[in-house]
């Protein structure tokens, strides 16, 4: 795949103990070369032009004092590239349909996703906040 461009969001969110942590998302503009497969998929063979993948990285509950912007945009960056069925990802057969406002929709659409559920993105981070709220429940009582 060759990279056209990519672009990031950085924000932050509250996880489920309460703490704000950052996240950045990556959207990567990529234009597919032959013999490019995904899942058996032949992109250039079936006329796909472009494809818009998303990239995310969340900083750990321990680094909240030690977090690295830019190191966040290079994890962010590396997963966008990294396409495989767990990824969001947009391909079109017609060039020009992935536009820059189209790209800041996506990520701003994702973003807002991303805080409503982490857990879809986030390995495990459903079983740790039930975990969390268990033991928290057990605490109160």
């Amino acid at each position: 795949m060759k990279v056209k461009k990519s672009v990031y969001l950085v924000d932050k969110f509250v996880d489920y103990t309460g703490v704000e942590r950052p996240v950045t998302m990556c959207a990567s503009s990529l234009e597919p070369e032959e013999g490019t497969f995904l899942i058996g998929y032949n992109f250039k063979a079936r006329g796909v032009e472009k494809i818009l993948s998303l990239g995310i990285a969340v900083g750990h509950i321990n680094d909240k004092n030690c977090w690295n912007e830019e190191i966040g945009k290079k994890i962010a960056l590396g997963r966008s590239l990294k396409i495989d069925v767990n990824s969001p990802v947009l391909v079109t057969t017609q060039k020009g349909f992935i536009s820059a406002e189209l790209v800041d929709a996506f990520l701003k659409k994702e973003m807002e996703h991303f805080k409503k559920d982490p857990g879809t993105y986030i390995t495990g981070y459903d079983k740790a906040k039930q975990r969390y709220q268990c033991q928290k429940k057990a605490e109160q009582s």
